[in-house]
C-alpha cells in the first residue's frame, strides 16, 4: 500500500477499504447474524376440533410433531356453545 493520505484514499473509487480505518476508530470481526426469524420450526400442524354434538363449531389447535407420528387422531372433551355443555371434539385435517 502507497503511502497516500487517508483523504486521498476515500476519494479513489478503486481502492480497497475493507481495512482502511480512521484513527482512533475501533475495528470489530464481521460476524454473520441471523435475523429473527430465519430459523425455521418443523412440526407442528394446524388441526381443526369439529364438534360430535353435529353444531358446526370448531376449535383450531397446534398437533406437535410428537403426536403427529402416532397415527391416532386428537379427541377432546371442551365446550360448545351452541348446545351449552360439554361435548366431545374429535380431530379433522384444515381445508
Amino acid at each position: 500500500m502507497s503511502a497516500e493520505p487517508v483523504s486521498d484514499l476515500r476519494k479513489n473509487p478503486k481502492t480497497d477499504f475493507t481495512n482502511l480505518r480512521l484513527p482512533g476508530e475501533c475495528v470489530f470481526p464481521q460476524v454473520e447474524t441471523q435475523e429473527m426469524g430465519d430459523k425455521k420450526k418443523a412440526g407442528a400442524l394446524f388441526v381443526k376440533l369439529v364438534s360430535t354434538a353435529g353444531t358446526g363449531f370448531f376449535y383450531v389447535v397446534k398437533k406437535t410433531k410428537r403426536l403427529q407420528t402416532s397415527q391416532t387422531k386428537l379427541e377432546f372433551r371442551k365446550y360448545d356453545p351452541r348446545v351449552n355443555s360439554h361435548v366431545l371434539f374429535k380431530e379433522e385435517k384444515m381445508k
